[in-house]
């Protein structure tokens, strides 16, 4: 077993870090959704703001230098890539870019693009190959987040394999985009939680505690609709505790610190919350929602019924870049079907979680997309709207890996509860070729819609 598991993460590592330069390089900057404005934020965070401040005129954003700032436009091709380059004088005229969306966002999802960013102007480089580390640093820490979330797992190790290689999460990887630090940190947590509550030879040492403490900390405050992931820590069993009290100590005070926390930020934050489209109001739109709680769930409904197809569609990577670039749908459906078959064999294993268990992670996901579809109901819509408009299929990607767990012994009965066995060990060959293929015909794809 453990051989097998070594396999698993050795091959991720061997084909995951070469996939994610070519994807580095293959999508200019400035070209994945909403980078430019983290590129902003994590350039100011880099040099200390780690709070945004409001220029002259009262909008919230960063001042870049005038070189950085021209390439994070959304319009980003190969070739104005690199005349930025040979244009780079290294002056000092900045320009005002402003991030005010962003800048909600707690700076930690920044750090390790900061660090690049910060690295890049203590070695005087240029501005293209200081934004291009800032890049490899963001998807160092992923790849660190995901080789430890395969290590862990106790079941669905080939799952979440798989997902890694979706050319949406390779691309959300190697961006600047506060959305890698979210889809990695929830792969970690995930997996931890789920190492330590059924995996029977893993031990609550204070070593493994600080380390999910790290995580639920930063995966609170990377998107607070992923808060309720952090809430996976109540699965761990009063065995892995020195007694009942310990457990309740131990899960209930981070819970509530974590808690505190983000209602601080978010106090502060909510001085950047814009009201941008016609009609949007979030105080009444929040009102509404309290008030009709029956009509929203008819909202919510028919946003799923009139946008399942894009969902799904963006979620497995369908649309990629500003969602201008379409990979095929043939590889959505074989997508689709190889994550069933991947979930439908983890129903099989020799184990089986037990039932409050599965009713807390079901609750857990179901709270999630809740408060995904809230949150943006009220940030982006206008009062009392028919839909939720402004959704992608990206922000499920954190739930989706909940998929194994709660699938997990589900066509197994009357089997001893603390007993646990990785994927069954089969070939996966054609699954890691199918991957592959898959990444290399994406990037193929957008490398022609620049060069086309």
């Amino acid at each position: 077993n453990k051989a097998y598991r070594r396999d698993k993460r050795s091959r991720f590592l061997a084909l995951f870090i070469p996939i994610g330069l070519i994807y580095l390089v293959a999508i200019p900057i400035g070209r994945v959704p909403d980078e430019p404005a983290h590129l902003a934020r994590a350039y100011g965070i880099s040099v200390g703001h780690f709070i945004t401040s409001a220029n002259e005129e009262g909008k919230y954003g960063e001042y870049l230098p005038s070189d950085l700032a021209l390439l994070g436009k959304t319009n980003q091709t190969y070739g104005n890539t690199l005349n930025i380059l040979s244009d780079t004088t290294g002056d000092d005229e900045y320009v005002f870019v402003e991030d005010s969306t962003i800048a909600i966002y707690n700076f930690i999802n920044f750090i390790p693009q900061s660090a690049g960013f910060l690295l890049g102007r203590i070695l005087n480089l240029p501005v293209l190959i200081t934004a291009y580390l800032a890049r490899l640093f963001n998807f160092i820490c992923f790849c660190a987040l995901f080789y430890f979330a395969i290590k862990k797992v106790p079941f669905g190790k080939v799952f979440f394999f798989f997902i890694a290689f979706f050319p949406i999460v390779l691309q959300e990887a190697i961006s600047l985009s506060a959305d890698c630090l979210a889809i990695g940190m929830s792969a970690a947590l995930i997996s931890f939680s789920l190492y330590l509550a059924y995996d029977k030879s893993a031990k609550l040492t204070r070593k493994n505690y600080i380390i999910l403490l790290i995580f639920i900390l930063f995966e609170s405050l990377c998107k607070i609709v992923y808060l309720p992931l952090c809430f996976l820590i109540f699965l761990i069993p009063t065995s892995k505790f020195k007694n009942k009290k310990d457990r309740l100590l131990r899960t209930i005070i981070p819970i509530a610190t974590i808690i505190i926390i983000n209602l601080i930020w978010l106090k502060i934050a909510s001085r950047y919350l814009i009201e941008y489209n016609p009609g949007v109001n979030s105080g009444e739109q929040l009102k509404y929602i309290l008030s009709s709680p029956l009509s929203y769930l008819q909202v919510i409904f028919n946003t799923c019924i009139s946008s399942m197809y894009q969902f799904t569609y963006g979620m497995f990577g369908g649309w990629l870049e500003w969602l201008d670039v379409e990979v095929g749908h043939i590889y959505l459906v074989l997508s689709i079907i190889i994550a069933s078959i991947l979930v439908y064999k983890n129903s099989e294993i020799k184990f089986k979680i037990p039932t409050a268990g599965r009713a807390l992670i079901i609750g857990i996901a179901v709270v999630t997309i809740g408060l995904i579809f809230t949150s943006l109901y009220i940030q982006w819509n206008p009062v009392g709207h028919g839909i939720v408009g402004g959704m992608q299929g990206r922000y499920f990607l954190p739930i989706f890996l909940l998929a194994p767990a709660i699938a997990c012994g589900l066509r197994r009965k009357n089997i001893n509860s603390t007993s646990v066995i990785v994927d069954a060990k089969e070939n996966h060959n054609l699954l890691y070729l199918f991957s592959i293929f898959h990444s290399f015909a994406a990037v193929i794809v957008i490398i022609c819609s620049h060069v086309g």
